[in-house]
């Protein structure tokens, strides 16, 4: 949310000065957006049935915007043209273009094209009959779009379009008459939340878990977010280096185990010994005194070998959480090497969500997964909740 813009001479770009996100009307606006996609929660048959009934609509204009809106919905797309016009030739959901998209025998349609910040959409699904009726037309009557008629610098202003005419505006305008306020945002929100939903809500992770199995079941339902929304990146080159010092930190762990484990039988061992004795000598005592003697001395030994052994089995616990969280620390850095997994938690994934989670599991969501600017960010969430 800006407070001032205004446009630079030299780059001819709008620039803008943005809100503290700490400030209480963003921090209000951000509630808004996730109450949103909770309405479309309880509307979503309501919304789908809609646009279902459109697909078949008379009016080829209904049909082309109902077509596009099944394709937001059901392939979590963007809407496709909220972007600069100098900016790469990236495509969304009314943006596509018949070069996007394969219609192959089987039935099955397959879209390949170049996402937002160029990151490659590539999928191979079955459509509905009347979805793939009206691809086939909208890809025999592309023409260029009327949307940017007037902007000489797009470079895509002379290609034919499956949506000529349909801009963001048309969708928003077509959903908003369905249920109020409703965008194609807002399915990405929806969709984004409740893989999350789904993904705790089967990990099974209960409160006596170590806290590094929560994290790590907060990061997998990340990824999951991440991936439905197509929020991947390029691979780093350094991952081997990483990989290395990850194995090399889980060797150190297994070898600490190893060492408690051999320690603790050792300890046991001992100890059996010492029982055995103790029964030896206090039997052998030939006196009362000479018995009590014997059992107070042996008595302390008995508890000082226990304590050992007791402290042992911490040591080889807390070596246990070690490796386990290295193990769970490299998964996530392997998977993160190809997934942004940042972009879904700040615009996409409802906050509650995570935070209704860690309370059932004991786990501060907020303050152990979530980055300090994004605490910042959903500070709303505790003072909601």
């Amino acid at each position: 949310m800006w407070i001032v813009r205004w446009r630079d001479k030299l780059s001819g770009k709008l620039k803008y000065v943005w809100l503290s996100d700490s400030a209480s009307i963003k921090q209000e606006r951000e509630a808004e957006k996730f109450d949103q996609a909770l309405k479309l929660q309880a509307k979503l048959n309501k919304v789908r049935a809609h646009i279902a009934r459109d697909l078949n609509s008379p009016h080829a204009k209904k049909r082309m915007i109902a077509t596009a809106c099944y394709l937001i919905d059901a392939l979590v797309l963007r809407v496709g043209d909220e972007k600069e016009s100098d900016e790469a030739d990236t495509v969304g959901a009314t943006t596509l273009r018949p070069e996007h998209i394969t219609l192959h025998p089987d039935g099955k349609v397959e879209f390949q094209f170049l996402g937002k910040d160029s990151v490659e959409w590539h999928r191979k699904i079955s459509l509905p009959d009347p979805v793939r009726r009206n691809l086939e037309e909208l890809i025999r009557n592309a023409r260029p779009s009327g949307n940017h008629q007037d902007d000489e610098f797009n470079p895509t202003r002379d290609l034919p379009q499956l949506f000529p005419n349909v801009s963001s505006r048309s969708v928003n305008n077509y959903l908003g008459k369905i249920m109020p306020n409703l965008t194609a945002k807002v399915f990405r929100t929806h969709h984004a939340t409740e893989a999350v939903r789904e993904s705790l809500k089967k990990s099974g992770v209960v409160a006596a878990d170590p806290e590094y199995l929560k994290w790590a079941t907060a990061t997998e339902a990340n990824m999951e977010a991440a991936i439905l929304c197509n929020h991947s990146k390029q691979a780093t080159g350094n991952w081997e280096k990483s990989q290395a010092r990850f194995e090399e930190r889980l060797k150190k762990a297994e070898a600490q185990i190893e060492k408690y484990q051999s320690k603790i039988q050792e300890l046991e061992k001992a100890l059996a010994a010492l029982l055995a004795e103790a029964e030896e000598k206090i039997e052998a005592a030939q006196t009362p005194a000479r018995r009590e003697k014997a059992e107070i001395r042996y008595q302390k030994k008995i508890e000082r070998a226990h304590k050992q052994i007791a402290a042992n089995h911490e040591r080889l616990e807390r070596a246990k959480h070690r490796r386990g969280k290295i193990a769970a620390q490299m998964k996530a850095a392997g998977q993160k090497r190809t997934w942004n997994l940042g972009t879904s938690l700040k615009s996409y994934i409802d906050p509650r969500v995570y935070y209704r989670w860690g309370q059932k599991v004991d786990y501060d969501v907020l303050e152990e997964y979530y980055p300090k600017k994004l605490r910042s960010k959903f500070a709303w969430v505790r003072e909601k909740d």
